[in-house]
């Protein structure tokens, strides 16, 4: 048989009833946790996803834990009934499924957690506006369930596949003068996953009307993000070298030539310098 051994503590104050939920913060409830309740929860109540929409079968595991109660090494099983709330954008059977047919959800004996566990299908999954899958616990086999951790919301994100990168014919508009300039075989190049790096920045480049690198520069492109056909460029300094800052958005049509507009500012004795470019995939 196995040894059992007690915990004995002054009571401090009057036993209170409790309802099947609990508003208590965890952090009060460990307070007691020798003699209170098991409370079971989300101790996430917010879990994002970043998959890539290629038609594949995505997993996900979404961890139910035990926030308090008795002592942890010797817990019974507790069983947690749960549901799809209605306030979940996401549809079952379509955006996602559960591993298991079964709604419940069981933390082991002596242990402090378990996983609802899903199938993810990223075909149907909206990059630019994620769904969201909001799971509720509904009852417990052995304690009571935490009011403010009862739901935890999965946000449904993710990557288009990315392949923007090559040679492109460049043409390049200054807005503020109507100055242009026309490139050939620039190169795009991929430098991480829809990562890229441009081979010149408006007026800037080998074939512009300045070689940053001539200056000390180690480069005459920009980075830029593509996800999905949209592009963006975070700010940053003009050929990673100068105080200028870069910055923009664009688009990627389905021949795959990209439209940008790139601002530098401050453009020395100029405040703004904006640019539309087209980049012609040869």
């Amino acid at each position: 048989m196995k040894n059992i051994k007690f915990l004995f503590i002054a009571f401090i104050s009057s036993l209170v009833a409790v309802s099947c939920l609990v508003d208590d913060e965890p952090s009060e409830l460990e307070k007691g946790f020798a003699t209170g309740e098991y409370v079971a929860g989300f101790k996430n109540t917010t879990a994002e996803t970043n998959f890539l929409t290629d038609g594949q079968v995505g997993s996900f595991s979404l961890p139910v834990d035990l926030l308090a109660g008795q002592v942890f090494a010797n817990t019974p099983q507790i069983d947690l009934t749960f549901e799809v709330d209605a306030s979940s954008t996401a549809v079952e059977g379509v955006d996602f499924d559960f591993v298991s047919t079964s709604r419940v959800v069981s933390i082991p004996a002596s242990r402090d957690f378990a996983t609802i566990d899903f199938n993810i299908y990223t075909e149907n999954i909206e990059p630019l506006a994620p769904k969201t899958i909001v799971i509720r616990l509904v009852n417990s086999s052995n304690g009571v369930i935490s009011e403010t951790q009862q739901t935890a919301t999965i946000i449904l994100g993710g990557i288009c596949f990315s392949d923007v990168g090559g040679t492109f014919n460049v043409s390049v508009e200054r807005i503020e003068t109507g100055a242009t300039w026309n490139y050939t075989n620039e190169v795009i190049s991929q430098i991480g996953e829809g990562l890229y790096l441009s081979g010149s920045t408006g007026q800037f480049g080998p074939q512009g009307s300045n070689d940053l690198t001539t200056f000390g520069a180690p480069r005459n492109g920009f980075v830029f993000e593509e996800n999905c056909d949209m592009i963006t460029i975070e700010s940053q300094n003009l050929g990673n070298f100068f105080s200028n800052q870069v910055e923009g958005s664009g688009t990627v049509d389905d021949a795959g030539n990209l439209t940008m507009t790139v601002t530098i500012t401050p453009l020395f004795s100029d405040p703004v310098a904006t640019y539309n470019i087209v980049y012609t995939k040869q």
